[in-house]
């Protein structure tokens, strides 16, 4: 029973007790005012089943999408028209794990008419997907005797990006022909960058001969040129709570996600090109159809993979930060498993950097699998423990690029240990 129930209750309870005592005792004031109590709790009824107010509920955000500690401005609008004489008030309902800046409700009386505006700012305390409403209408009488609410509205949502820490300048090696960063192959020379001279070779053409460097050392002189290539980093994200330790599992699983958002924001900013993939939950997917920014792999909902294509650009930063904002940890398929579910979608040029807590020896096949095929690979083990200590031997010795992170501060040094190695 509702509270508004609950006090109406008790007021007939003691105007029937006011009538009974009045009639016993002879005394008319009371058997009058009980009478009288209980005309007003009749008009009040008929009040409140009369004025149940049909209102039109709007929500407009500055911005939909913040990062961590931003601010977006939230405008609710009210609409309708109030008749009968009674007080209303409207309050949206939203998390708790949102900063709330500013009155997120109004109250206003009847008779009136609309629309009613309210405004109060968002802050993003903390990395999530988050519902914004329904809205909560109450309405009740002038005497305090009734009171009922109902929700309307539609609800929105507000996701809050992950914490994006500095990475030093990573130099992932690449298999492309063509680009703009070292490649492993020397299938073509990049005419543009030069690397040095050596002494003249049958064959070298004219062009290639460096004449200044031919009259310094008085003997012919060939130009070597660098083999450069673009980088396609595709970056797997395994958010498998069977595979992080149960003590600390959501901990490592948000500092997988930072390290995640880091490296993407890093390599975005070296202009190169960048790609999701994960089988964590994208909570918009949970709440209902998912948008056209992630593509969904497979029909069991417990098996679709989160997968966003590798291209580069700060839009396209805003579009994993976005998704990464979203995901969550979950008991789902483990990584080898993953990894050979995506293989046919990814190109043979492609890096690929793995995040993850722990390596089984199925998952270390899986990616020796993707070397052989040509494919540069790294792995960033995220935790603790003799696990993780385990997964780095087992990687070292297939000659797997390994880094583990154990805290926030080890992301600082995750592109100088790449490029030593």
């Amino acid at each position: 029973m509702t509270p508004g129930r609950l006090t109406q209750a008790f007021w007939i309870l003691v105007a029937a007790v006011a009538i009974a005592f009045g009639i016993r005792a002879e005394v008319g004031v009371l058997v009058w005012g009980g009478y009288v109590l209980l005309g007003v709790l009749l008009v009040c009824g008929v009040l409140m089943r009369l004025g149940r107010p049909r209102l039109r509920v709007r929500r407009y955000l500055s911005a939909t999408e913040i990062r961590l500690g931003g601010q977006t401005t939230a405008t609710t609008e009210v609409s309708g028209r109030t008749v009968f004489p009674l007080s209303y008030s409207a309050q949206d309902m939203l998390s708790p794990q949102l900063g709330l800046r500013g009155e997120r409700g109004l109250v206003w009386r009847s008779p009136g008419q609309g629309p009613w505006r309210y405004h109060y700012r968002l802050v993003g305390r903390e990395r999530g997907y988050f519902a914004l409403g329904p809205v909560r209408v109450s309405w009740r009488d002038y005497f305090g005797v009734g009171q009922r609410q109902e929700e309307t509205g539609a609800v929105d949502h507000l996701t809050v990006y992950p914490k994006v820490l500095p990475v030093q300048k990573i130099r992932l090696l690449s298999n492309r022909p063509l680009g703009d960063v070292r490649a492993r192959q020397q299938i073509l020379e990049d005419p543009a960058r030069m690397a040095g001279v050596r002494d003249y070779q049958r064959g070298d053409s004219l062009r290639r001969i460096h004449w200044k460097a031919t009259a310094h050392r008085r003997r012919l002189q060939s130009k070597l040129y660098d083999p450069f290539s673009e980088v396609n980093v595709n970056l797997v994200l395994n958010l498998n709570a069977a595979e992080y330790p149960l003590v600390r599992a959501p901990h490592f699983a948000e500092l997988a996600i930072v390290c995640a958002a880091s490296l993407t924001s890093r390599i975005i900013d070296d202009r190169q090109a960048v790609g999701l993939i994960s089988n964590g939950l994208d909570l918009r997917e949970a709440d209902g159809p998912a948008g056209q920014v992630a593509d969904r792999v497979g029909e069991d909902p417990a098996r679709r993979v989160t997968r966003l294509p590798v291209r580069r650009g700060h839009r396209h930063l805003a579009g994993i930060l976005a998704t990464l904002g979203r995901l969550q940890v979950r008991l789902t398929f483990p990584l080898w498993e993953l990894l050979v579910q995506v293989h046919r979608h990814l190109a043979w040029t492609s890096s690929l950097v793995v995040i993850t807590p722990s390596v089984d020896e199925r998952a270390v096949g899986a990616l020796m699998e993707y070397k052989r095929r040509g494919f540069v690979v790294a792995v960033i083990l995220v935790g603790t423990g003799e696990e993780a200590r385990e997964a780095q031997i087992r990687l070292a010795a297939r000659r797997i690029a390994a880094h583990p992170v154990s805290k926030e501060d080890d992301l600082a040094i995750i592109g100088g240990a790449w490029a030593r190695r």
